[in-house]
């Protein structure tokens, strides 16, 4: 296979999904998949798997081998170094395999090599920020450490008040209503949310929003609480507003129009949504450290 033969597969490898994208050596988009949460902090076995899965169907779809392809992953839960020793240690089937965090993926795809700032708000929530060539990251600590503000914290909440209006210790609402009418068994469950990951937490997320539009002051609230945490970060990543910032996530798409009309968002700061795919900026990682022979 030649240069410009090559494939590089860009892998954003997330608590909700594992999303894989292929790419040839120009950029363009090839193939693209989706497959099980693949968080290395959460499940470690269980994440290599759903990149494995993910690789081998692009794989599949474009007529290739997996070990003809070249792999920039991007992993929730890089901070964790047990998990992160072991996925570096994991003797994967590619012909070449670039791991770092999600939430640099996501900044390159976004800025590329530029001195910017990256919000992501997702099943959890990071900042990260690129000064004089320097990356940090802030938060992201998972949802019983941190990820404020996030899918997963946002779901959680509404589920505790879901709970206290149950227990007669609440007033009923739009959101305790809506969150029984989907899940009307939910007082019988608790076992099994003492246990879940954040990802089925974050599933709640939209029904917070979907609450708020129509009025309902409790998920109001907990937006405002969201909106709080966001512009602390927001304020850190862009440098005191030095630096444009963009906002990025599921979630993140969600909060933008509740934070662009923030007295507390600067003028240069330029808060913004992402026009690019993580995976593009797995892809752009892998390229970055490929060895020109391929």
């Amino acid at each position: 296979m030649t240069q410009k033969d090559t494939i590089i597969v860009g892998v954003d490898a997330g608590g909700t999904g594992c999303k894989a994208m292929a790419y040839d050596i120009n950029g363009r988009r090839l193939a693209q998949t989706v497959t099980q949460p693949a968080n290395i902090a959460v499940d470690t076995q269980a994440a290599i798997t759903a990149i494995e899965h993910a690789v081998n169907l692009l794989a599949q779809q474009l007529n290739v081998s997996m070990a003809s392809l070249a792999v920039g992953i991007g992993c929730a839960g890089y901070s964790d170094k047990d998990a992160l020793a072991k996925v570096l240690a994991w003797s994967h089937p590619f012909a070449a395999c670039y791991v770092t965090s999600d939430i640099h993926i996501a900044h390159l795809a976004v800025h590329g090599d530029r001195d910017a700032g990256l919000v992501i708000v997702g099943t959890g929530s990071c900042g990260a920020l690129r000064h004089n060539g320097v990356f940090s990251q802030f938060g992201g600590h998972g949802l019983w450490l941190g990820d404020d503000s996030s899918g997963a914290w946002l779901g959680l909440h509404a589920l505790r008040h879901t709970l206290q209006v149950q227990d007669g210790l609440a007033t009923s609402s739009i959101l305790s209503q809506q969150i029984c009418v989907a899940s009307p068994d939910i007082m019988h469950n608790l076992s099994y949310y003492r246990q879940a990951p954040s990802a089925i937490f974050a599933q709640w997320a939209p029904v917070v929003f979907s609450a708020a539009k129509q009025g309902d002051a409790v998920a109001q609230d907990l937006i405002e609480q969201g909106c709080v945490y966001l512009l602390k970060l927001i304020d850190c990543v862009s440098m005191q507003g030095q630096l444009p910032v963009c906002l990025t996530g599921g979630v993140g798409e969600a909060y933008l129009p509740y934070l662009q009309t923030r007295d507390q968002i600067q003028s240069q700061t330029a808060l913004k949504s992402s026009v690019q795919r993580a995976e593009y900026g797995a892809m752009m990682f892998a390229l970055s450290h490929m060895d020109s022979r391929l």
